[in-house]
């Protein structure tokens, strides 16, 4: 499955940092985000990956998929200053702004969600990203199914794990308590 993202923010907070979606060459040559998402199955178990079509520096490792000690040492054999107080996205940025001074950018596909790095800049993205529901398709579907009889379960809770609905709530849960003990208390006077 391919999806090309073309309303993604320019910035997204990546590792605590935020950080321009092009310079980190997330994007393609037209400035889109293009993510690759392969599903297999071996032996009866689902397995996927996902990786990104970007425009990335020629014959280049993925930055995506090292640690935090090879950057600093990639920064230091480029000449440049690989201070303690740097993050890994200011590292990156970094060896990618001398690499795109002293090379060719060509689109490849770059791994992503394979590590633990990685997999941090997968959630912030994922955030961005439209939610679907897809039915099981190895079995056989009944109207009886909680998912067939209600597929918009799965919408329902993703919208009550926001937190803003959240505290919302909250506030009317508070508030209809409040009245309650009020109306309770009223009642109670009455009867006295």
């Amino acid at each position: 499955m391919i999806a090309t993202l073309t309303n993604l923010p320019e910035t997204l907070v990546l590792e605590n940092v935020l950080a321009n979606l092009s310079d980190e060459a997330l994007t393609n040559q037209d400035g889109n985000m293009q993510i690759i998402k392969r599903f297999s199955r071996k032996i009866g178990k689902i397995t996927t990956s996902t990786s990104i079509l970007a425009l990335y520096h020629e014959g280049k490792e993925n930055l995506y998929e090292l640690t935090q000690s090879k950057l600093r040492t990639l920064l230091r054999e480029l000449g440049l200053d690989s201070s303690s107080e740097k993050r890994n996205t200011t590292i990156r940025s970094e060896i990618l702004q001398e690499w795109k001074s002293n090379g060719t950018q060509i689109e490849q596909e770059l791994s992503i969600a394979t590590k633990r790095l990685t997999k941090s800049i997968w959630e912030a993205l994922k955030k961005q990203l439209p939610d679907f529901q897809l039915f099981k398709s190895d079995r056989d579907n009944s109207d009886t199914d909680p998912e067939v009889q209600n597929p918009m379960t799965v919408l329902i809770k993703s919208v009550l794990d926001n937190t803003e609905i959240h505290d919302l709530l909250a506030d009317v849960q508070e508030r209809v308590i409040s009245e309650l003990e009020n109306s309770t208390k009223g009642v109670l006077d009455i009867l006295n």
